[in-house]
């Protein structure tokens, strides 16, 4: 089950709840921020590609500052992209595949740029968490204390949540009270339970058939 969003939609608060109530959740932005630490063959090639003077003095990766060289420059975001997807892919290969051995029939992964990176393709379900215009800018101003246009900015420097939902399975709408979307993600934890009862043969040819889905990714 692939789980998306806007920023400040309620992505993650959804992604805790279900991991909360069972469901293995593997978060795309959790192995982003693990594989570019220094010992991780990621981190040493975009160090390679951008230079020394994108590495703290402690040895990490500047975020910052490669954050707003890649904001304003295609060419040096084509490049971390593909340095960083090609590392997710091979993480996220590794995820599931313990994920299945471990005998987990239901998977939740968990990443804002699912549709950007066709990773929806492998999966059998696409779950968009979205909210209205007015309320996304309004959470993101008061989430990171920002003015309404660098809000704006940053809600436009990613895909329209709008232009999302016709690859959506799922739309849960996050524009009401949080109890109200708890509620709604809850139906949603007991609607993939349900999903789950699938037979075992049926569900080892659908691991078979995401395994070599996420290799072609990978690859």
């Amino acid at each position: 089950v692939g789980l998306t969003g806007g920023i400040a939609c309620g992505k993650s608060t959804a992604s805790n709840m279900l991991r909360s109530e069972g469901f293995r959740v593997i978060d795309l932005d959790e192995i982003a921020h693990t594989i570019a630490q220094p010992g991780y063959r990621c981190y040493h090639q975009i160090v390679q590609a951008f230079g020394d003077e994108f590495v703290n003095n402690d040895g990490t990766l500047d975020r910052q500052q490669l954050s707003q060289l890649i904001f304003n420059n295609d060419e040096a975001r084509r490049t971390l992209n593909s340095i960083t997807h090609y590392w997710i892919g091979v993480y996220l290969v590794k995820a599931v595949v313990g994920a299945i051995l471990t005998g987990h029939t239901t998977i939740i992964i968990d990443a804002p740029l699912l549709i950007e990176s066709k990773l929806y393709k492998i999966c059998t379900k696409v779950v968009l968490i979205s909210a209205r215009d007015d309320i996304q800018l309004e959470r993101v101003m008061q989430r990171d204390g920002v003015t309404a246009d660098v809000a704006l900015d940053r809600i436009n420097s990613q895909m329209a949540t709008s232009d999302k939902e016709e690859f959506a399975d799922i739309i849960v709408d996050n524009s009401g009270s949080r109890d109200v979307f708890l509620e709604d993600i809850h139906q949603l934890s007991q609607q993939l339970a349900q999903n789950d009862k699938r037979t075992k043969a049926g569900w080892c040819f659908f691991g078979v058939s995401v395994l070599v889905g996420l290799y072609l990714y990978v690859m």
